[in-house]
């Protein structure tokens, strides 16, 4: 959620859904950047936090997002457009296939089998790292990002105009078991339940997916172009799709066990409380003013972050 040029205050916003129990969202501001900079993607893993963006920019929370230090990479001013971090991993990703983990001695660039512009990246306990991006680009590393080959993928026909495209790749998603979930142009959803050596193609469609979210329980959301928003609930094996009722382009979604959901889009955000069975849409206020691209639940806080446009941190706390 976006805030007021003028208040910079909390904004509180009442969400009638219907046949459900209301849900309300206050947000305020956490940090505010310059016309200039801008935040792509955001992770929390308990009270630590990792957000990226331009000039090889990487800031870094560890109280549930309240205080965020400044880090950068040395020798490289590309933009990071994608981070994830479990246990004592932490990688993230970016233009010309930039790569940068977390060491002991700071963040520091890492060899990337590829030039193509790096869109997302997941890492799990293990080590277990995916990155993703244009034309199809898609890299695996076991040593938590430090070493990383490319994963060549057989691609069906996609578009029935073009045969052979390799579609951009935009998000991924690595469970602690081994199970990745990569989504991208086309409505591509890819799946791999081996750590990434074997792939298949579970759900293609006329919208591109721009996030992917997928609980250790079965079940996810995968969001899009146009509205779209695609439900699993057996870990990505089969996935269906949801009335919203917008066009908006969809960036980024956080869910929680008690069936609370939460789009953020581009100028305008859409609410469930019933695990996507009734959506709400807002362009109240900054949230019809701004755009952001990534959230990310903060710990067990009950709290919200989401980044984006003028390098801006929001926190939005869920009741």
């Amino acid at each position: 959620m976006q805030f007021s040029k003028g208040l910079r205050g909390i904004v509180t916003l009442l969400l009638a859904l219907p046949c459900v129990a209301a849900l309300a969202l206050e947000t305020e501001p956490v940090r505010v950047g310059t016309a200039h900079e801008a935040l792509f993607a955001l992770d929390m893993d308990g009270a630590r936090g990792l957000a990226v963006g331009t000039n090889a920019t990487i800031f870094e929370s560890a109280d549930a997002g309240v205080e965020w230090s400044r880090h950068s990479v040395p020798g490289t001013s590309l933009a990071l457009l994608g981070v994830d971090q479990r246990g004592n991993h932490a990688v993230a990703v970016g233009q010309m296939g930039a790569i940068a983990v977390r060491g002991a001695d700071g963040w520091q660039s890492v060899s990337s089998p590829t030039e193509e512009r790096l869109m997302a990246v997941g890492v799990n306990a293990d080590g277990l790292a995916v990155a993703a991006g244009a034309f199809g680009a898609l890299l695996r590393s076991t040593d938590g990002g430090r070493n990383w080959n490319m994963v060549a993928i057989e691609w069906p026909a996609l578009d029935s105009d073009q045969q052979g495209i390799e579609p951009h790749l935009y998000d991924v998603r690595v469970t602690d078991a081994g199970v990745v979930l990569v989504a991208g142009e086309y409505g591509v959803v890819l799946r791999s339940d081996n750590g990434g050596e074997d792939w298949a193609v579970v759900h293609r469609g006329d919208a591109s997916m721009f996030a992917i979210e997928i609980w250790d329980d079965g079940r996810g959301y995968a969001v899009g172009q146009n509205g779209v928003i695609l439900h699993t609930r057996d870990l990505g094996v089969t996935w269906e799709r949801q009335e919203t009722n917008t066009k908006t382009n969809l960036f980024a979604v956080q869910s929680w066990t008690d069936g609370t959901v939460v789009v953020a889009g581009m100028r305008e955000w859409l609410t469930s409380n019933d695990d996507g069975g009734h959506w709400v849409s807002h362009r109240e206020g900054d949230i019809g003013t701004y755009w952001y691209t990534d959230v990310a639940a903060a710990g067990d806080t009950g709290t919200l972050l989401a980044v984006g446009q003028a390098g801006q941190v929001v926190r939005v706390a869920t009741e």
